[in-house]
């Protein structure tokens, strides 16, 4: 990762400059400034939908009902829902809607499917029933339960998958059963599973204020299972998005961008391989583009592509840079600066109707981009 953090301390401290070439002026400090205009949940909901596959069936996953309200199992409500979630999506015939994209799923549609449930701790023994149903008529179409030794028993993971596939199957899709191995075999913990549950819902607050919360949440998992990518993938998500509104402030992020590489070093040293819930990139490119080190992580791969582009135009190679800064929107469609530079390099290059399109992401993200 050495040539990736050169590239970083080369351009991080620069994007927030203005740019001149050939009458171009790419996005400056007084821009980026309007980062308090981005609304980071439904922006995070945005880029999640764009991410998701273009078909498919459509499934709303809701938080799962506490019935017998044991005191600490709180975090199950919302971890169950994600777990699940996490489960569905390596189906690439599912289009999957749970937290944030459940709230900003109006560019999806209705969903087809709607997934529900209990979970029932009683003694050592938890039983979880997920509830399948028709989302337009509400038929129940399949109940599939799971039971198993809790709290720290490895069933909780491998059972609770049992029941999805059996789902699955009533749904008539089929997982890639790489990426549901990798969601199921994270952690044989379900003390590390509910740090890393809670880590997430303070991140995917998307409140700056909820950072150290979130921070201490995924060190905590890393502490208890450190061989499982779920902790590491925790802190890059939160440094990553930590950098991107510091971007979009104008801000030097390249510090938290180097933190997010370290993680992602550590995680690639002392893991096992398997792309889990946030280092999840789309499978197809705009075009190959060759970095000096491999960025397993779609945050960092689209930020060196977005200071790839940044380069390729100052040196008046507009052709380049509209390759580059398309792979950057591809990888993070949250990056409102990302799409903004990108438009003006396509209406730099005559291409009217890209650049309007750009321009739109842009304004849709963060309405105060140009204020």
């Amino acid at each position: 990762m050495k040539g990736t953090s050169s590239l970083y301390r080369r351009y991080a401290h620069s994007f927030f400059i203005f740019f001149m070439i050939q009458g171009l002026v790419l996005v400056s400090a007084s821009i980026a400034t309007a980062a308090g205009c981005v609304n980071w949940p439904k922006a995070m909901a945005i880029s999640e939908i764009a991410r998701m596959p273009a078909q498919g069936k459509v499934v709303l996953v809701q938080p799962f009902t506490d019935f017998a309200k044991v005191s600490g199992d709180e975090w199950l409500v919302p971890g169950l829902r994600d777990y699940i979630a996490d489960l569905l999506r390596s189906s690439d015939s599912l289009r999957v809607l749970a937290g944030q994209s459940a709230v900003h799923s109006g560019q999806v549609g209705p969903p087809d499917f709607t997934v529900s449930g209990t979970f029932q701790h009683i003694g050592d023994k938890m039983r979880i029933f997920i509830r399948l149903q028709d989302a337009k008529s509400g038929q129940l179409l399949a109940q599939p339960d799971a039971v198993f030794p809790y709290p720290e028993n490895q069933e909780f993971f491998s059972k609770t998958a049992e029941a999805v596939r059996a789902a699955m199957k009533v749904m008539n899709v089929e997982p890639d059963s790489t990426r549901y191995d990798a969601v199921k075999d994270a952690t044989t913990s379900t003390r590390a599973y509910e740090s890393f549950a809670k880590g997430r819902q303070a991140l995917e607050t998307y409140s700056t204020d909820k950072a150290d919360v979130a921070s201490l949440l995924f060190t905590d998992t890393k502490r208890i299972d450190y061989k499982s990518p779920l902790g590491y993938e925790g802190l890059i998500a939160l440094y990553s998005f930590l950098a991107l509104d510091k971007k979009e402030r104008g801000g030097n992020y390249s510090s938290e961008l180097q933190k997010a590489e370290a993680e992602l070093v550590q995680m690639q040293k002392l893991t096992k391989p398997g792309s889990l819930v946030f280092a999840y990139t789309p499978k197809k490119a705009v075009k190959k583009i060759e970095f000096k080190a491999k960025l397993d992580n779609r945050f960092l791969a689209g930020e060196a592509a977005y200071a790839e582009g940044l380069a390729v135009a100052q040196g008046g190679d507009f052709k380049a840079a509209v390759i580059a800064l398309r792979k950057a929107v591809q990888l993070v469609p949250e990056d409102a600066l990302a799409w903004y530079n990108l438009s003006r390099i396509e209406s730099q290059l005559g291409n009217a109707q890209q650049s309007q399109e750009a321009r739109q992401k842009a304004y849709e993200l963060n309405p105060c981009i140009e204020k």
